[in-house]
């Protein structure tokens, strides 16, 4: 009967998890935080770096990790706007909400205009997208997730493409698929057996593109 009870709280989670990434539930609760506490970020132009790990270096996000708190929501995304202001110095240490989303939207973002001005191409990488992995540990059975940046790396014309992410320091090891990527955060910060819920790509605005429900690939 347990068993039976925790494969319907994997399936409810893995359904209503997807629901909410796909139906734009963390855009629009991210659009309604910014909006109530971070107006004055919404429009701040973001720095361009020459590499992965100059960027790298800028965030020095591990002296500075606050997790959300109920002001958003818990998970909301703030602007990346404010998360470089703090990076920069020019806003002082937070007490709350600088977490995971926060610092993987300002890489999306500053990976973005880095690239429009030409750099970072002797990284090898494109298409810069914020990355959303839900899983489940399965000795707890306690839902959980992590943020990352997403890159696409080319391989040539006639060869698909592989992929990698960035979050607390230099990008990770390539692999063949989005599928792999997020098994591979998963297996980094599960930190016991666990099965993946959900993962979802999405734009620098977090509007949803590919919305993965369960472990299988």
């Amino acid at each position: 009967m347990k068993a039976l009870l925790l494969r319907l709280w994997y399936f409810v989670a893995c359904w209503a998890t997807w629901a909410f990434m796909a139906w734009r539930g963390y855009k629009v609760k991210s659009w309604v935080y910014r909006r109530l506490w971070e107006r004055k970020y919404l429009k701040s132009e973001i720095v361009t770096f020459p590499s992965l790990e100059a960027l790298a270096e800028f965030t020095k996000y591990g002296s500075l990790w606050k997790g959300d708190s109920w002001r958003a929501g818990f998970d909301a995304v703030s602007t990346p706007g404010r998360v470089q202001a703090i990076f920069a110095g020019a806003e002082p240490a937070p007490t709350e909400d600088l977490d995971c989303d926060d610092h993987a939207i300002f890489v999306v973002a500053a990976s973005n205009r880095s690239l429009d001005e030409g750099l970072l191409n002797a990284e090898g990488v494109m298409r810069p997208r914020f990355f959303t992995v839900t899983w489940m540990r399965t000795d707890t059975w306690v839902p959980t997730g992590h943020n990352v940046c997403l890159f696409e790396v080319p391989q040539g014309p006639e060869r698909f493409p592989k992929w990698c992410y960035m979050d607390y320091g230099a990008p990770s090891a390539h692999v063949e698929s989005i599928h792999d990527v997020a098994r591979a955060v998963m297996l980094r910060y599960a930190n016991g057996p666990a099965k993946l819920i959900v993962w979802c790509t999405q734009k620098e605005d977090l509007t949803p593109q590919l919305t993965h429900r369960g472990d299988e690939a």
